[in-house]
């Protein structure tokens, strides 16, 4: 990562990182993504969000997660020393490394970590094949 320093007389002053001169409107939630032999698991952190502002859809293997985190409303008689915590929406697109079925996804929020699983289409999970004796 890039930082900036600026002169002055009274010592080197650090200038923000680039991701702090883009606002809110930059910022996306980490995500892993995971494969078992029977779905594909993605974790994506998502503390303080509501849940019903979390839109999670599917097409042609592409997982698309897209939310918002509203600011809280400012109290007028309060000091602001520091904002770190970003807000605004973001979007998150990810391709799946195998066909899921999407009828059956399921999307839990748990202690800020929204876990959606997504179970893998029956015709690329592993079948045994019975021998038979001839």
């Amino acid at each position: 990562m890039l930082t900036l320093t600026r002169y002055s007389p009274f010592g080197l002053t650090r200038l923000p990182d680039w991701d702090g001169l883009f606002g809110s409107e930059s910022w996306q939630p980490a995500l892993d993504v995971e494969e078992t032999p029977r779905a594909v698991v993605v974790k994506v952190d998502v503390p303080g969000f509501d849940p019903e502002k979390i839109d999670v859809s599917i097409h042609d293997d592409v997982l698309e997660i897209k939310g918002e985190r509203v600011q809280e409303e400012k109290k007028e008689d309060a000091v602001s020393y520091r904002y770190e915590r970003r807000y605004g929406s973001f979007q998150r697109s990810v391709r799946l490394p195998a066909p899921v079925d999407a009828a059956k996804v399921d999307a839990v929020t748990k202690d800020g970590v929204l876990t959606i699983t997504l179970p893998k289409r029956d015709e690329v999970l592993p079948k045994r094949i019975k021998i038979k004796n001839g």
